[in-house]
């Protein structure tokens, strides 16, 4: 029979029982504990912490809480706290407060607006604020967030100047110059007065940045706007387009054309001068010049775009003209550039459609005999008839088609030569090429060559390739490689227009040459002008003792190849033996007798 429990057990058992139950108890509380310390964490991170300004008002306006960045931004706690808002709020703007909370409580939405509220340094902020009621048992609050528009306001700023500012030199880029331009011709169009733009670019400036690098050009175009800025009023606008191109506006200029031209180029004059004075870039002094184009514009209605190109005309003229120059704008300038526009576009057309053709002018010997030819050039125009190389090579070699070009006539030569090659009477017969500095400085010269060499099977030492001695001599390394490798293959070279560039007898003597062609300017005067004369007469002694033929070009009458022959000279090319003609018109014997020849 079991005993019976004590009291005293009894007792202590539910004592066991109640220190169990506490126990839970307490697990529960410090739990309590610790999810209400994290909440207070994560209020304080999302409220407190928050980068964003937060209050919270009563419905009357009064502040109740701040967080850190509502402090900073309008004044500390102590300010802050039980104080009404409408207090920081600007007098301008004190009812429209007002009525936005009234609304954000009696609607219970979100209410924005823009207002200006006091620094706690005294000035003022724009500022929006977002208003919104909450309601928590029978008490209302309105939390409020506070941006600072002026960071927003400053960040637009900063992106309206990067898209109508030069970055480097802080002026107004094309886009803003543009608009201004249209401004200020509408202004002449109700003043009747004139303006002007002036178009510059500063001469020779990628020479600075090839050589001292852009760091010393960026300094360079930032000391020139300086100067520009400083030489016009401030009615006047000077922008940078890019690179070194800049434009001035002049506006409010006399309402006669010939007084506002005499006032703009004042201007302009005043601005070549000021950039003419030394510049100090880091370590040196470096002296520039600037190029200017001016045109004119009143209330005649015209596109911008225009005026500008007008003013770029004028440019091109000047700097034509050898740089530092100012050149008012002509209208022939705009026929002219018009034309050349045009001549651009048929020519890039003749090169597809193959409207180009070579004329050979006769080479000769000292017997008369005809013992090759020179291979020229010509465009059979559809309208205009047959051009000559004067007429289009220029721009060809602007545009840069002069390479096409280029081969065309290789190629052409080639197949002329093959074609002689076919005959006796004709097969010892040579043709020489002009070869473009374009054309010799590729790096595919060689093998392109080779190329229209083996497509025709000609004899490569009947090819002569003609180039002249200024771009023989402006790389002397490369040139004497492709030279070397091309007459590894036989091919012949001559250096054209002989004793016009800055000759380097040391140089001339490690060029492979196998003839100096005498420039037909010398040829002219030979009879007439001594130092002409002594020229040839040293060139002709040159070849002799170099072992180089020398051919003189230009040949025109027989007293000028009698002297020439006196001279030493046996190979002779000019009008005298014969024009430009295609290749079936050619004469292969000279009819004169041989018993006028002397020498």
């Amino acid at each position: 029979m079991r005993p019976e429990r004590s009291y005293a057990a009894y007792l202590l058992e539910q004592l066991q029982v109640c220190h169990f139950e506490l126990s839970e108890q307490n697990d529960e509380l410090r739990e309590s504990k610790r999810a209400l310390e994290e909440s207070r964490h994560h209020y304080l991170d999302l409220y407190e912490r928050a980068p964003a300004a937060y209050l919270t008002l009563t419905p009357a306006g009064v502040i109740t809480e701040v967080n850190m960045a509502g402090a900073q931004l309008v004044g500390s706690r102590s300010e802050l706290l039980e104080r009404r808002f409408e207090s920081f709020v600007a007098p301008a703007d004190y009812g429209r407060y007002l009525e936005m909370l009234e609304r954000a409580v009696r609607t219970g939405e979100r209410q924005t607006s823009a207002l200006d509220l006091y620094r706690p340094d005294g000035g003022l902020m724009h500022a929006q604020l977002d208003c919104v009621a909450v309601a928590a048992g029978n008490t209302t609050s309105i939390r409020v967030i506070i941006t600072d528009l002026s960071v927003r306001q400053q960040t637009e700023r900063e992106v309206a100047d990067l898209a109508f500012h030069d970055p480097l030199t802080n002026l107004p880029n094309r886009r803003l110059l543009l608009d201004r331009l249209g401004q200020a011709a509408s202004a002449c169009h109700r003043t009747a007065k004139h303006g002007a733009i002036l178009s510059l670019d500063l001469d020779n400036f990628k020479q600075l940045n090839d050589t001292q690098g852009h760091d010393a050009g960026d300094l360079l175009l930032k000391q020139a706007a300086r100067r520009m800025t400083a030489s016009v009023r401030e009615v006047d606008t000077v922008g940078r387009m890019g690179g070194d191109e800049f434009v001035i506006l002049l506006q409010h200029l006399s309402t006669d054309p010939a007084q506002a031209a005499v006032q703009a180029t004042l201007v302009g004059e005043k601005i070549l001068a000021a950039l003419s004075t030394p510049y100090q870039l880091a370590r040196i002094e470096y002296r520039s010049t600037g190029s200017m184009g001016i045109t004119l514009f009143s209330g005649v209605r015209e596109a911008p775009e225009n005026i500008l190109k007008r003013a770029d005309l004028a440019l091109y003229r000047a700097k034509s003209a050898g740089g530092g120059m100012l050149q008012l704008f002509d209208p022939e300038l705009e026929a002219a550039f018009n034309a050349r526009a045009t001549l651009e576009s048929e020519l890039r057309r003749a090169l597809k459609d193959r409207q180009f053709l070579l004329n050979y002018q006769p080479q000769v010997d000292d017997r008369g005999c005809m013992t090759g030819a020179e291979a020229l050039v010509r465009w059979k125009h559809p309208d205009r008839g047959m051009l000559r190389p004067a007429d289009f090579l220029p721009l060809a070699a602007e545009k840069g088609l002069i390479v096409d070009l280029g081969e065309f006539v290789l190629d052409s030569a080639c197949s002329q030569l093959a074609c002689w090659a076919a005959s006796p009477q004709t097969a010892h017969l040579t043709l020489a090429v002009n070869i473009s500095t374009p054309e010799f400085c590729r790096p595919d010269l060689v093998s392109r060559t080779l190329e229209a060499i083996d497509r025709t099977s000609i004899d490569p030492s009947r090819l002569i390739l003609e180039v002249t001695e200024s771009l023989m001599l402006r790389n002397l390394e490369e040139t004497v490689a492709k030279v070397r490798c091309l007459k590894a293959r036989g091919v012949r070279f001559a250096m054209d227009n002989f004793g016009t560039g800055c000759s380097s007898l040391s140089s001339l003597k490690n060029l492979p040459l196998d003839q100096l062609k005498i420039d037909a300017s010398f040829v002219n005067g030979v009879l007439t002008n001594a130092g002409d004369a002594a020229i040839v007469r040293t060139i002709i002694t040159l070849g002799q003792t170099l072992g180089i033929e020398v051919v003189a070009e230009g040949v025109e009458t027989e007293a000028q190849r009698e002297v020439l022959a006196i001279y030493g000279c046996r190979a002779y090319q000019g009008n005298l033996f014969g024009t430009p003609l295609p290749a079936q018109h050619l004469r292969l014997h000279e009819d004169r007798p041989q018993q006028q020849r002397t020498g």
